[in-house]
């Protein structure tokens, strides 16, 4: 009945808290024509046991991703280097010139 908390190489401190929701639907009348909207709303302290479950692999792996990102651009900052970086998920790229660097 607890979040799942872990701590990146990086440093950052990760939270991971799915609570179970109840929903309502609201209604009205808009130029004639009914619009429904569903509204979500946590229900107190509540913990989702699947969703924490089933999110906790997915979201550790992004963690981690990141972080790895956040301390390659720390390395490269230390050497006093500045080039271009793209980064998608666990990829990584820069200019031709910079490989060696990267």
């Amino acid at each position: 009945k607890l979040p799942i908390v872990w701590i990146t190489p990086s440093g950052l401190l990760i939270s991971q808290k799915y609570v179970k929701l109840t929903s309502i639907t609201l209604s009205t009348k808009v130029l004639g024509k009914t619009k429904r909207i569903l509204v979500k709303s946590p229900i107190k302290e509540k913990i989702n046991k699947i969703k924490q479950v089933n999110a906790f692999i997915p979201n550790f792996v992004h963690s981690m991703d990141g972080s790895h990102v956040a301390l390659l651009i720390k390395e490269i900052l230390s050497k006093e280097k500045n080039i271009n970086i793209l980064t998608v998920h666990d990829c990584f790229a820069t200019n031709a010139n910079d490989v060696y660097i990267l």
